[in-house]
C-alpha cells in the first residue's frame, strides 16, 4: 500500500497520569490504529444502599458508563474490546480467535514484582487483591470486515467483602494495536503493511528520557493518591460498621466538646432529643428536646450539650 491517498495521524497524548502514543492510518477499508484504553470501575454496597462509578478513557477522552464493569480475566478483556468496537461501528464483532502471547523475561519480572507489592498492600489494608499482565492477540469479524489486534497492559482487581460495607474496584490499562481489513485481503499482505508502518516509527531518545522522568514522578504521585484513597475507603467502612452496630444495638456515641471525652450510651434510633452533661459530676441526661423548658433550665444550671453520632467521631476512625 502506497502512502498516496492515506489518512494518517499520530501524536503523544496525556491520558490520566501517563503520556502515551496514539496512531491512526487508513486507506479505504484498510486501517491501522493504536488505542490507549483505561477503565476505572468501583462499587460500594452498604445496608443503606449501593453506589457505583465507572470511567472509561479512550485516547484521552473520558466518559462515564451507566453501570459498573468488572473484568476478571483476559477473556473478559477481549470481550470488553469487542464491545468497544461494537459501540464504535454500530456492528457486532464476532471473536474468531484469541491467543495468549508469550511474556518476555522483563514482563515476567514486572508481573512478579507487582504481585509482591499488591500482596503486601492486601495484607496491610485487609483487601483481596489480584494483579496480572494482559498480553494477547485477537481476531474478530463483522460482515465483510476483519480486525486483528494485539492487546497489552495490566489488570488490577481489589475487593473488601464485609457485611456492613463491601467494596470492589477494577482498573484496566491497555494499549490496543489494531489493523482492520476486508475479509478477502491476503493475510500476508496485511502483515507486510503492518510491519512496514511499524518499522517506520521512530522515537527521540531525548524525549523518551524526559518522558521517563515525568512518568516516574507522576507514578509516585499516583501511588500516594491511591494510598490516600484506600485510607479514606477504610475510614468510610469503619464509620459504616460503627453506625450499623450502634443502630442494631440501640446505642450511639456522644462527645463532650469541652473535654474531648467520647461515650457510648443507650439510645434507640427512632428516639429524638439531645444529650446534656452536668459540669461537676459529669452525669449525662438524654431526651432533651431543643427549645424546651428543660433545655433552658439545664443551660442556666451550667449543663452543656453533647455532640452525638451513630458512626462515631474522626479520632475513632484512625
Amino acid at each position: 500500500m502506497s502512502t498516496e491517498g492515506c489518512e494518517y495521524w499520530g501524536t503523544i497524548i496525556q491520558q490520566l497520569t501517563k503520556r502515551v502514543p496514539v496512531l491512526f492510518v487508513r486507506k479505504g477499508d484498510l486501517m491501522m490504529r493504536f488505542d490507549q484504553i483505561d477503565l476505572q470501575s468501583m462499587a460500594l454496597q452498604t445496608g443503606f444502599g449501593s453506589n457505583a462509578q465507572t470511567l472509561l478513557t479512550i485516547n484521552g477522552q473520558t466518559s462515564q458508563q451507566p453501570q459498573p464493569i468488572f473484568l476478571l480475566s483476559a477473556d473478559d478483556v477481549a470481550r470488553f474490546v469487542l464491545g468497544i468496537w461494537q459501540a464504535e461501528t454500530g456492528e457486532l464483532w464476532e471473536l474468531k480467535e484469541r491467543i495468549e502471547l508469550p511474556k518476555s523475561e522483563m514482563e515476567w519480572l514486572q508481573e512478579y514484582q507487582m504481585q509482591q507489592q499488591v500482596a503486601q498492600m492486601a495484607t496491610v489494608f485487609g483487601r483481596a487483591v489480584q494483579y496480572s499482565l494482559v498480553n494477547l492477540a485477537i481476531m474478530a469479524q463483522s460482515k465483510q470486515l476483519g480486525r486483528q489486534a494485539v492487546i497489552r497492559g495490566t489488570l488490577f482487581l481489589s475487593q473488601q467483602p464485609q457485611l456492613i460495607a463491601a467494596s470492589q474496584n477494577c482498573n484496566l490499562s491497555i494499549m490496543v494495536s489494531m489493523v482492520k481489513f476486508p475479509k478477502n485481503q491476503v493475510e500476508q499482505e496485511i502483515l507486510g503493511i503492518l510491519a512496514g508502518i511499524s518499522h517506520s516509527l521512530h522515537f527521540s531518545p531525548q524525549h523518551a528520557l524526559s518522558a521517563l522522568g515525568r512518568f516516574t514522578e507522576e507514578n509516585r504521585q499516583l501511588n500516594c493518591m491511591v494510598m490516600q484513597m484506600i485510607r479514606q475507603e477504610q475510614e468510610f467502612n469503619s464509620r459504616m460498621m460503627n453506625a450499623w452496630t450502634n443502630a442494631l444495638s440501640d446505642q450511639t456515641y456522644v462527645k463532650d466538646p469541652e473535654t474531648g471525652e467520647i461515650f457510648r450510651i443507650h439510645k434507640r434510633v427512632w428516639e429524638t432529643g439531645e444529650f446534656w452533661r452536668e459540669p461537676v459530676w459529669g452525669n449525662i441526661l438524654g431526651g432533651v428536646e431543643r427549645g424546651s423548658e428543660l433545655e433552658r433550665l439545664l443551660r442556666e444550671e451550667g449543663w452543656r450539650p453533647l455532640q452525638q453520632s451513630l458512626e462515631g467521631f474522626p479520632e475513632q476512625w484512625k
